[in-house]
């Protein structure tokens, strides 16, 4: 994943979540974390695993409700 790629991922999720569908964000913040993972474990990516954390933790700055079972 790239930046802007993280960066555009990341507004859609504060825009479900400023709009009251939490799970959709909460969804999408999942799938974020799934792919940033991925790309750690293939080795493959243009950043380096320490850039994409500090990049993909930024999903947890949006404040909204997060359910788990």
């Amino acid at each position: 994943m790239r930046i802007p790629d993280i960066q555009t991922r990341i507004t859609e999720i504060a825009e479900d979540a400023g709009g009251g569908d939490n799970e959709a964000a909460h969804g999408k913040e999942d799938l974020l974390l799934e792919d940033a993972l991925r790309d750690i474990a293939a080795g493959a990516g243009y950043l380096s695993p320490q850039d994409l954390a500090r990049e993909v933790i930024k999903v947890f700055d949006i404040d909204y409700e997060r359910w788990y079972v």
